[in-house]
């Protein structure tokens, strides 16, 4: 009995040896000998549309069917979502939050392990003079987070290092109520507008000295300066740009009253501008190239507002209130409903 055991576990163990042989001379040698590397497995994050509903973040993807079941996903629940923004080279989102205090946070949340962190932890120095914070934009380069932080008559925009968790202040003289402010395009310097003060101004400061370069006499109520060369705003209703160094802006819109734009958006790559007239009770999307030419009306329906563009520029979806989320071609070609919601969302953040 021993052994015809003996001999049967000789022969699996020839077979055994045969084929390892087989198999190396036929594709391992070969593959070691080519010095070729093993391919990296690649994983593609398909495009999403964030929205706020509730004390809830969700998201939804515009290339799936209407009548598709859990389209929709619930990313966070820290509390009323009211801006967000993605930072492409660390995979990162940042968004502002109200607790169950009523007081504005700022959290973080890296998409790969959906694992979130809230940046405005009293654990440092610098925030125990703020109890709220806003606004929370990536650096062009993705290594800092600068946001807005609140703390009675004086706010400040405080950036920090992702890399150390540093914290520190780039508008240490500001003794005014900060609205908005952008990053430039290549990171180096911000733009940021006032409010409530008896005259609202706006100014360029020089990251990198924590100074003031540049000086508007302009009141903005909204800008950006990080996908383009020259600084996109809106004052008085109107869309505008101005080149860094002139006092001399140019009008990309011309609406008179009642009219106003009231919220606009520039695509990734600098091209397109999408925004939102309001006419009372009423608005209506838009979109141009961000010289001012090409201007498209691609709604007029009256209930359209919130725009956003996606990632390439060619489509725009928009929020028809107790009703759903829209998307439309760039070209006005093709319109589609991709979320029935009946109940009202309070804001559409971000297409990425």
């Amino acid at each position: 009995m021993k052994k015809v055991t003996w001999l049967l576990f000789l022969g699996y163990f020839s077979i055994f040896v045969a084929l390892g042989i087989i198999f190396y001379f036929k594709f391992l040698n070969k593959f070691i000998s080519s010095g070729a590397a093993p391919e990296e497995v690649k994983v593609v994050e398909t495009s999403k549309i964030y929205y706020s509903l509730g004390n809830n973040l969700w998201r939804v993807s515009p290339e799936t069917s209407l009548n598709t079941i859990d389209r929709t996903e619930r990313f966070q629940s820290t509390g009323l979502v009211s801006f967000l923004d993605y930072n492409k080279v660390n995979n990162l989102f940042a968004y502002t939050s109200i607790n169950s205090d009523g007081l504005n946070e700022i959290w973080q949340v890296r998409l790969a392990t959906n694992q979130s962190e809230k940046i405005t932890d009293p654990r440092y120095e610098i925030l125990k003079n703020y109890l709220n914070f806003y606004r929370p934009k990536y650096s062009p380069d993705g290594g800092s987070l600068a946001f807005i932080a609140r703390g009675g008559s004086k706010d400040s925009i405080l950036i920090k290092d992702l890399a150390t968790g540093d914290i520190s202040d780039a508008t240490p003289n500001s003794q005014s109520h900060i609205l908005d402010f952008s990053w430039s395009s290549n990171g180096q310097k911000m733009v940021y507008c006032t409010e409530g003060l008896e005259k609202n101004y706006s100014e360029i400061l020089d990251v990198t000295k924590a100074e003031v370069s540049q000086k508007l006499a302009i009141e903005m109520s909204q800008v950006s300066w990080d996908k383009t060369v020259e600084i996109f705003y809106l004052s008085g209703g109107n869309l505008f740009r101005i080149k860094e160094g002139t006092a001399d802006p140019q009008a990309i819109t011309n609406i008179q009253d009642p009219k106003k734009v009231a919220k606009f958006e520039i695509d990734p790559q600098g091209q397109n501008i999408v925004y939102q007239i309001n006419d009372g009770s009423s608005s209506d999307i838009y979109l141009a190239k961000t010289d001012g030419t090409n201007i498209i009306e691609l709604t007029n329906t009256k209930n359209a507002s919130q725009p956003l563009l996606s990632r390439d520029g060619n489509q725009v979806a928009f929020l028809r209130q107790n009703d759903g989320i829209y998307v439309i071609d760039s070209n006005k070609t093709a319109e589609t409903k991709i979320l029935n919601l009946p109940e009202k969302i309070d804001y559409l953040l971000l297409w990425r």
